[in-house]
């Protein structure tokens, strides 16, 4: 249990002062399991973990899940592009799925990511890049190098109590100065569905999304 491990490491830390290199390799000596047995703890998975062990998680619940649209009334509503990569929550203190499983990536990678706000969002590397994108994100042993290719797209967060339109304004100002991740920009519903989807998928593009400005951040299928 990665939970366990972490607070081993604490603990482990506070009574060794485990500061210098080779006091790191010496608590690297220890074990962790993983699916298919013991494997020893890497000097980057050390790192990730105090660094997890210092931080607290804000948010805990469900995501927003959409529903497939079928003639809704939208008008006034915000589309985005529909971004095909691994649905990710920052709550404060790491990235998990959408099902609350733990994403390990660099520890450098979220390093200012922001303590205050949970963020919702994809990882994603680009048009076509899925299965990059998946197995890059779903190892337990993160590479430095195919990290830096991801970005993480963020459109919503579960942590402000208000409407969209107040929620984005939050995520932009929390998030505009962290090379590590994307706003994704939010359109007014101006055109016809079918022309914007369109155009989309005329750029290799899956599909749009579609957002009430006024709506609640609803856990679960809205």
């Amino acid at each position: 249990n990665i939970i366990c491990w972490e607070r081993l490491l604490e603990i482990y830390t506070m009574n060794h002062f485990v500061t210098s290199p080779l006091s790191k390799k010496r608590c690297c000596r220890w074990y962790y399991k993983e699916y298919n047995g013991f494997k020893p703890i890497t000097m980057n998975a050390f790192d990730v973990l105090m660094t997890r062990a210092k931080q607290k998680i804000i948010f805990k619940g469900n995501v927003t899940l959409a529903q497939t649209y079928d003639a809704h009334v939208v008008n006034g509503w915000y589309w985005s592009e529909k971004l095909d990569g691994v649905r990710a929550i920052w709550n404060g203190k790491e990235l998990v799925t959408r099902n609350g499983n733990t994403i390990y990536c660099p520890s450098s990678w979220t390093a200012i990511f922001p303590k205050d706000i949970a963020l919702d969002g994809e990882l994603y590397i680009g048009i076509g890049k899925f299965n990059d994108t998946v197995s890059t994100v779903r190892t337990n042993t993160p590479d430095n190098k195919r990290w830096s290719l991801v970005k993480f797209h963020v459109f919503d967060t579960p942590t402000v109590d208000a409407e969209y339109n107040t929620r984005i304004r939050h995520v932009f100002e929390s998030t505009r100065h962290i090379p590590m991740i994307v706003f994704v920009p939010q359109y007014p519903l101006e055109n016809p569905i079918p022309k914007i989807l369109k155009l989309i998928e005329s750029k290799g593009g899956e599909g749009i999304m579609l957002r009430n400005p006024n709506a609640p951040y609803i856990q679960g299928r809205t």
